[in-house]
């Protein structure tokens, strides 16, 4: 299935078939559709609403996560460092007209929020985990897939040029493996967490290489 068949179906579903969201939904995808986006695009939304489906037992509020997969790159532009907090406010005012309750509404922009440094408020907030730990499930590919990944994510900052893209880049990566644990939940802590430090480490020995023929 195409993976904008498939967000419809996820919309329709997630919004109980009201006519209503589709003009929302129009307008998400065509923002998961600029051109500019290479991987935070409407690939890696349906990816992520897989997996809130994949672990849908897990979650308390699957429609709250799933909601806030929606949102969370929203607004994306390379050259600000306010896209989480921007794409939280359109939910709220998105939403609003969506008709979801103001109490559901501020706890999926807390959400969106917690992804600008995939950091929960609460460690003890499992959904807030979840979300982060499904955004973060890119870092766990097969070495092909994450390679591909870093390559589109270059993409997206084409705007600058290696002598300021590597250094910020190898920054993220060293920031990712420096923390206790990438991943928040027990189970892709067991089963995802070395791989993911193996792919990050490999594109970050390949960046440090590459600084020394800049």
């Amino acid at each position: 299935m195409h993976p904008i068949e498939f967000l419809r179906t996820q919309w329709s579903d997630l919004t109980g078939k009201r006519e209503s969201g589709m003009e929302i939904f129009e307008n998400l995808i065509a923002r998961y559709s600029e051109p500019n986006r290479y991987y935070h695009n409407v690939h890696h939304i349906a990816d992520m609403l897989q997996l809130v489906g994949r672990h849908e037992a897990q979650l308390k509020r699957a429609d709250i996560i799933a909601w806030s997969v929606w949102y969370h790159d929203a607004i994306y532009d390379v050259t600000r460092t306010d896209n989480e907090e921007r794409s939280a406010e359109l939910a709220q005012q998105e939403l609003q007209i969506a008709g979801i309750p103001e109490n559901e509404r501020i706890r999926i922009g807390q959400l969106i929020r917690s992804t600008q440094k995939h950091e929960p408020s609460d460690h003890t907030d499992s959904d807030n985990c979840w979300l982060l730990d499904f955004d973060l499930s890119i870092l766990s590919a097969a070495p092909e897939k994450y390679d591909a990944y870093s390559k589109q994510i270059r993409k997206e900052y084409a705007v600058y040029s290696d002598s300021l893209y590597v250094p910020g880049r190898i920054a993220v990566l060293k920031k990712l493996l420096s923390r206790p644990g990438i991943y928040l939940t027990e189970l892709y802590s067991k089963n995802f967490e070395d791989t993911a430090r193996g792919n990050l480490q490999r594109e970050l020995n390949f960046l440090m290489e590459k600084t020394k023929a800049m």
